[in-house]
């Protein structure tokens, strides 16, 4: 109800549901006026009538939200408020920083800028939304959990307000590391394990590492840690990054048995150097593989011969993926023909086991060994050294065909692979105690004999 000359006060109409006791509802009034009365009508309601009061025109500024707005290499700050009154405001002062001790009495404990309003169209009575800049390079590396971005209104006090208790807003940021995914890749002279992750912050966060350990009880956790790397730079900045943890060494000190099926699980953050959001719950993610062994042999060559049937050899192999805990064998053969390869035919002279876990690691190794033929091998006879690794088959391989070599002739220029001695006679291959293996070749024409000193 509006005094005379007052047309149209109150805007609309307010109903308020059946209630027992004191009713409590807001009314707006448009424009300032002298001598106004509220009333209220109910069936039965009598009386309902205030007492004539005065409404005059008053200005205020409240901040509706703060938000953060991620782009590539930018974090922009924004503000919303709203201004109410009858007419535009004076221009007015901005400032925003970060609060971290909510102890202390200020509203801001570090500020980062400040700006004043001038522009007419941020003025007016209304709910406005205004960017305030990049605040990533105010807190790349430093934001923690619970830190807030807050914005203060109207610095200098120059808008006289209805309220002053309401020029403050804020938001608390995300700072979480969420893992996606974990692909290994084990194979070749760079094993890893890759790591996709998310870096869910406005900013970019702390450095952290990331852990590559065993799950040997298949629960999802980490039971024992073989690898670790450090983000850093760019692999910090929000958004989604893909990170290899070299497995190169991983496995030397922990045997695996080779072919068995094994899971491993990435971590991020393990020790939780800066806290998260969300600290444990999506920082793990696993993933299983067979466990993959390759030995092969590279080369295969005379250092000396210093008597006919002793050779000194030097045997070059090489593990091209994991280490292999298992031990294993070389063992040498005389054989009649040049095949890389071992038949029912060629005669084991001899064998020699490598366990030293330095001779089991990923890359290339020589070893140097004496191999005396035995002189049941018939003095005159024509044959081929051999060797071959994991003579026992006690390593399971990804690839079982390369572990056999036919000795290079060491006579410079020669294409042949035999070595031993050329002679007319039938040649009979045996060992000591082996009579059931002896094999008889028909007579060859006559060739040069190899000269096996060195």
């Amino acid at each position: 109800m509006s005094p005379s000359g007052c047309p149209a006060l109150l805007d609309g109409t307010i109903i308020a549901s059946g209630f027992l006791g004191l009713a409590t509802f807001d009314i707006r009034v448009l424009q300032p006026c002298d001598g106004c009365r509220l009333s209220a009508a109910a069936t039965g309601l009598t009386g309902a009538e205030s007492n004539p009061f005065a409404v005059t025109a008053g200005t205020d500024i409240v901040g509706n939200s703060v938000d953060l707005m991620i782009e590539s290499g930018t974090t922009e700050l924004l503000l919303t408020y709203t201004i109410s009154g009858m007419s535009a405001v004076v221009p007015f002062r901005l400032r925003w920083g970060l609060e971290r001790d909510m102890t202390n009495a200020e509203a801001i404990d570090e500020v980062f800028d400040s700006m004043l309003v001038t522009d007419e169209a941020y003025l007016q009575p209304t709910m406005h939304t205004i960017p305030l800049g990049d605040v990533r390079p105010y807190l790349n590396g430093r934001l923690q959990l619970g830190d807030q971005i807050v914005v203060q209104i109207d610095v200098d006090d120059s808008v006289s307000e209805t309220r002053e208790d309401n020029n403050l807003d804020s938001t608390t940021p995300t700072v979480n590391l969420v893992n996606q995914l974990l692909k290994l890749r084990p194979r070749g002279d760079d094993p890893t394990a890759e790591v996709t992750y998310v870096v869910n912050s406005p900013v970019n966060v702390w450095p952290f590492k990331i852990l590559i350990g065993l799950d040997n009880d298949g629960d999802g956790g980490m039971d024992a840690a073989i690898a670790e790397s450090t983000c850093q730079a760019t692999d910090l900045t929000p958004g989604v990054h893909v990170f290899s943890v070299s497995l190169l060494s991983a496995f030397d000190s922990t045997p695996i048995a080779s072919g068995k099926t094994i899971s491993l699980v990435a971590q991020l953050n393990p020790q939780q150097e800066w806290l998260e959001s969300e600290p444990l719950a999506d920082n793990l993610q696993s993933a299983t593989m067979s466990y993959p062994v390759d030995l092969a042999l590279s080369a295969l060559d005379h250092v000396r011969a210093p008597h006919e049937r002793i050779f000194e050899v030097k045997v070059s192999y090489e593990l091209s993926d994991m280490p292999v805990s298992e031990d294993f064998i070389i063992a040498f053969y005389a054989s009649v023909d040049n095949d890389n390869t071992v038949s029912e035919d060629d005669i084991r002279i001899e064998r020699c086991t490598i366990s030293n876990p330095a001779d089991k690691t990923h890359g290339l190794h020589t070893r140097t060994f004496r191999v005396s033929v035995p002189m049941t091998v018939l003095p005159g006879a024509d044959f081929v050294l051999k060797a071959r690794l994991d003579d026992a088959d006690a390593v399971t391989e990804v690839n079982e065909t390369n572990n056999a070599m036919a000795m290079p002739r060491y006579t410079p220029g020669s294409t042949r692979h035999l070595c031993g001695l050329i002679g007319s006679a039938p040649l009979t291959l045996t060992i000591l105690g082996l009579v059931a293996m002896r094999r008889s070749i028909h007579t060859r024409p006559r060739r040069r004999t190899c000269d096996l000193t060195t």
